[in-house]
């Protein structure tokens, strides 16, 4: 099988903390394919494969990864490394998303800032997107589109009794984003803006742990989990709770506010995004809020 996997390698996707993604073809048919690292990696590929196997058994049609084989080191006397085969997700991290969002807002700041004087065509359209009220409730609409996305995929971990512990963009997939979308920031067309995430995915599943839905009670671990940028401060300490994601998911929601604080300004919404991101990155695992208190939040859901 590994000799399978090295001759058809369509193509090397970006290189990630547990291993090497690859995409293969069989049968002219794509599939991807995670080569775990050799240090400790038996672990998290065996405990990725099992919170899969568990989240398509209890929600088939939900967007995650669909695993089809763990192929496990020494299994064949060629295989040196632990293999996991999955479907194809054809898409985009969201740190994508966010970076178009920090230069959009960098080009807006330029034309008001420094070049304020406009007097090409091109400048005169973008003054027209910046100041267009379609284009910016569709942005803010995004926003909350795709922090309410993310909640809900993480209630669903939560309600199997599984908490991420690894939340950040480069393991949330934006799949069938438009084609050239914002490659050129004069010539976005707001009236699709709404249209840019068709379905998003969470992946990445090695650092799963047990939790009971919504209770907040710390449970200590062996080795710190997680991607230093966004982990919580109790899992610096080797413990966790249901909220340990929801931390994760408010650095997320910091990063974006930070990338499009001028729309939000210019709405009136900065306040309340920074007030829901505030609750979500309360220190204190104990007194901040739960995944079901995050997807009921107003401002979210547009009933403030």
């Amino acid at each position: 099988m590994t000799k399978f996997i090295i001759n058809n390698i369509y193509k090397t996707l970006p290189n990630g903390y547990s291993g090497q993604n690859y995409v293969i073809n069989y049968k002219n048919s794509l599939y991807t394919v995670k080569k775990y690292k050799n240090i400790g990696n038996l672990f998290i590929a065996k405990n990725e494969y099992n919170a899969l196997m568990k989240l398509n058994k209890y929600f088939p049609t939900a967007d995650f990864p669909k695993p089809f084989k763990l192929i496990l080191k020494n299994s064949e006397p060629w295989i040196n490394n632990n293999f996991l085969l999955y479907d194809y997700i054809n898409g985009s991290d969201s740190r994508y998303l966010i970076n178009l969002f920090e230069k959009y807002q960098y080009h807006i700041n330029y034309h008001n800032l420094i070049k304020p004087n406009l007097t090409t065509p091109d400048d005169q359209n973008l003054i027209i997107n910046i100041n267009n009220q379609i284009f910016i409730n569709n942005l803010i609409k995004l926003i909350k589109k795709y922090i309410l996305d993310i909640a809900k995929l993480i209630e669903i971990c939560h309600s199997i009794g599984l908490t991420h512990l690894d939340i950040k963009p480069e393991n949330i997939l934006l799949s069938n984003i438009l084609p050239n979308f914002f490659k050129e920031y004069k010539t976005i067309k707001y009236d699709n803006l709404l249209y840019i995430i068709n379905q998003l995915y969470l992946i990445d599943f090695g650092f799963v742990h047990p939790i009971k839905y919504n209770n907040k009670e710390l449970i200590k671990i062996n080795k710190r989990v997680g991607t230093i940028k966004y982990v919580s401060p109790e899992m610096l300490a080797k413990t966790y709770n249901c909220t340990s994601d929801i931390f994760s998911l408010g650095k997320i929601l910091d990063e974006i506010i930070i990338s499009t604080n001028f729309f939000l300004k210019h709405n009136n919404q900065l306040d309340n995004a920074r007030s829901l991101c505030n609750d979500m990155l309360i220190e204190n695992p104990l007194h901040r809020m739960t995944i079901t208190d995050v997807i009921n939040n107003k401002w979210l859901n547009n009933t403030l």
